[in-house]
């Protein structure tokens, strides 16, 4: 009785403190940083208040945005797409492989990963309205279709574009809502591949960022030059500070290859992240991402936030005669 009335007082803490809390103070607080950039996270947030350049839109849809990185460096750098449909049943109407991904194309984080390694004590939550955008890990073995529908539908339900607390990310707003199953990505010991990060300004990488995924679900975060240089900064997303000292990350024998397809991929961008993985022999890309953590990424030391703003420069791209308008 007594936990239950606590979890009762936390979610009444919780609606009150973030949705029924005057939003604009948040907002206003972000539009003012927004307004001069000069820090990477001030020009992230520069570009969700003021740049509508429409082909961050077309690369923040999952599906559509694997015909563009096909039209700029080829093809067999994709995971396999298995299906797609706006109904979750009819991903299931063909017959998957052991291991897939389920996933949603009009946000980011919302995603079921059916892998055999997944510890088996795990469950697919009923979906509620304090589930928000979450990835699940699910052992093959135990995975349910019709424990994957509702939460499917539940995400297809929701608009990723609008955040209590933060800028809206105008680029997801009004995507044709599909759900997909994809390849589960594996490296060569059937574990997750690490996810490299890079940080392209005008089509050249600035540093780069390696993910390794931890047995707990979390992840270790480390950086480099592109000599692969490390740098000693720590990055913090929402309450997560992202350890950096764990094993060391060896340098990927293909890394000039990949740096070669960051700066295609970037070509287009004063700024884009561009995300790959290393399967084998494969060098797979993820995603390309406009506003990691939203603009409120924390980096220690903090001078190392007003390094990586410095290469924004003064160049604008597409339509935004307004923007500096709107910055003084």
């Amino acid at each position: 009785m007594r936990k239950d009335f606590s979890k009762a007082v936390i979610r009444w803490i919780y609606a009150v403190v973030r949705l029924r809390w005057p939003r604009s103070i948040a907002t206003k607080t972000l539009r003012r940083k927004a307004k001069n950039p000069k820090t990477f996270g001030e020009h992230i947030l520069n570009k969700m208040a003021f740049e509508r350049y429409e082909l961050r839109k077309v690369i923040s849809d999952k599906l559509l945005v694997r015909e563009y990185i096909e039209s700029k460096i080829g093809r067999g750098y994709l995971p396999i797409l298995y299906a797609k449909s706006s109904n979750p049943h009819d991903l299931f109407r063909i017959e998957l492989p052991e291991e897939f991904v389920l996933k949603v194309n009009h946000g980011s984080g919302g995603s079921i990963i059916v892998w055999e390694q997944a510890p088996y004590k795990n469950s697919l939550p009923k979906p509620n309205k304090w589930l928000g955008w979450k990835r699940y890990q699910i052992n093959s073995k135990k995975f349910n279709p019709l424990e994957a529908i509702p939460l499917l539908e539940y995400w297809l339900k929701k608009d990723y574009s609008y955040w209590a607390g933060r800028l809206p990310e105008w680029n997801y707003k009004d995507i044709e809502r599909m759900c997909f199953a994809e390849e589960l990505l594996i490296n060569d010991h059937h574990s997750l591949p690490r996810d490299y990060r890079f940080y392209t300004f005008f089509g050249e990488t600035k540093i780069i960022g390696v993910d390794t995924p931890q047995n707990n679900g979390t992840k270790s975060v480390k950086h480099f030059h592109p000599d692969w240089t490390p740098i000693d900064v720590t990055l913090q997303a929402g309450r997560r500070i992202l350890d950096q000292t764990l094993e060391p990350v060896a340098k990927p024998k293909e890394l000039q290859k990949m740096l070669d397809l960051a700066k295609k991929l970037g070509s287009d961008f004063d700024w884009i992240r561009v995300d790959m993985y290393l399967c084998g022999d494969r060098i797979i890309i993820g995603e390309l991402t406009n506003f990691p953590t939203a603009g409120q990424g924390i980096y220690r030391p903090k001078d190392f936030d007003m390094y990586l703003g410095q290469f924004f420069g003064e160049k604008l791209e597409g339509p935004r005669s307004t923007v500096k308008e709107k910055n003084k």
